[in-house]
């Protein structure tokens, strides 16, 4: 994934909401495998190959924003990780093969919240914080178009240090404008660690939690949804990506006709997460939180997936939505 799934699984972490500190255990080791020390998980490294090859795409109208995703990842990551060629249209042709959306969702989600940084950051947002940043690029694509943005990335320690190794690797230093915030949820709080990290809670920001949700259990994401109500200036926002409950309910019969979901279990990393259709904006509101929009897949066709020739490049799939979430005055 974008953001690496085990950023709060199988961990006791603290979130600080202004005075108040609650511990959580998100979920037990038999839910799934860790992550090997030093290492990110598989579906970020997937998510970033499907953005690479996305970002090959000669239709700028189509093409995957992520042009530093290749950079990030090691030689051979098309065939290694996805089972296909280095030449795009072939790889496109292949890929159409297998009947499979992963492909279009990313480049749809990757073109969507690109999009809100950049209203975000043009609305006088000073700060964006990735939770669970994995293999997320965003704070070096933009960081010469918005100089005023302070970037965030919150990872567990040794996903963060494999991150930074690429960085160096990719651009020849870690840049300025970047706060790497690692956070070991057994012993830190997070709110406190941001804070260190230069964190104002009085600024306008912009949280991503992309491709993490569906990763948890219900106490996992209705903590952290409280923690960003509490710990925003009012006015921020977030967005993120949500599995559908009817999908989940789907995939744990055995039923889904999702391919993914047999490879992510043998990765450790199976969804365990849903929001039923449309009740997301009654869930956020528990949380203190206003939903701005929701975006399905006809949505991201029409908006993402629309070719210069006005050809569509592919259908995302019906099952997960993207979110764009206010906090309102308190």
């Amino acid at each position: 994934m974008q953001c690496c799934p085990a950023f709060f699984r199988g961990r006791r972490f603290n979130l600080a909401a202004a005075c108040l500190s609650v511990a959580l255990l998100l979920s037990t080791a038999s839910s799934a495998m860790a992550v090997p020390p030093g290492e990110i998980s598989w579906t970020s490294l997937v998510a970033a190959a499907y953005r690479a090859l996305g970002a090959k795409d000669p239709d700028p109208g189509t093409r995957n924003p992520d042009y530093l995703a290749g950079r990030l990842l090691d030689k051979d990551f098309l065939d290694k990780l996805l089972r296909l060629p280095e030449d795009y249209q072939a790889a496109l042709a292949k890929y159409r093969q297998r009947g499979s959306s992963t492909f279009y969702y990313m480049t749809a989600r990757t073109k969507y919240i690109d999009q809100v940084l950049i209203q975000e950051a043009m609305a006088g947002a000073e700060q964006v914080v990735i939770l669970g940043a994995g293999l997320d690029s965003r704070a070096y694509r933009f960081q010469l178009q918005f100089p005023q943005v302070r970037f965030f990335e919150v990872d567990l320690p040794a996903t963060q240090a494999n991150k930074k190794q690429r960085v160096k690797a990719a651009l020849g230093g870690l840049p300025v404008g970047v706060a790497y915030v690692a956070v070991d949820f057994d012993k830190d709080d997070l709110g406190q660690m941001l804070a260190k990290a230069g964190y104002r809670n009085d600024r306008r920001t912009l949280f991503i939690w992309e491709a993490v949700s569906y990763y948890l259990q219900e106490a996992g994401v209705r903590a952290t949804l409280d923690f960003v109500a509490k710990q925003a200036k009012p006015g921020s926002s977030l967005v993120f990506d949500y599995l559908t409950q009817e999908a989940l309910d789907r995939i744990k019969s055995g039923q889904s006709g999702q391919r993914g979901s047999a490879a992510r279990a043998r990765h450790g990393e199976p969804f365990t997460f849903g929001i039923k259709r449309g009740h997301v904006r009654d869930f956020l509101a528990k949380s203190g939180l206003v939903l701005v929009e929701e975006l399905q897949a006809r949505d991201m066709v029409g908006r993402f997936l629309i070719s210069s020739t006005g050809q569509v490049l592919g259908l995302p799939s019906k099952s997960i939505h993207l979110v764009l979430v206010e906090i309102p005055s308190h």
